[in-house]
């Protein structure tokens, strides 16, 4: 999910997620920020960014 979120803020593709929400005003944690650095660094090592 975490993932999906920084895909999305920063433009890249995004694949159909099977577990959506039932209802439309579900709530999402957000990803910390330290997370956020770790998947950065992540999809940069694999050629992504």
């Amino acid at each position: 999910m975490y993932i999906s979120q920084i895909k999305r803020k920063y433009g890249l593709e995004v694949g159909e997620s099977y577990n959506k929400p039932t209802s439309e005003d579900a709530r999402q944690p957000r990803c910390p920020l330290e997370k956020e650095a770790a998947i950065m660094d992540a999809l940069k090592h694999f050629g992504i960014i």
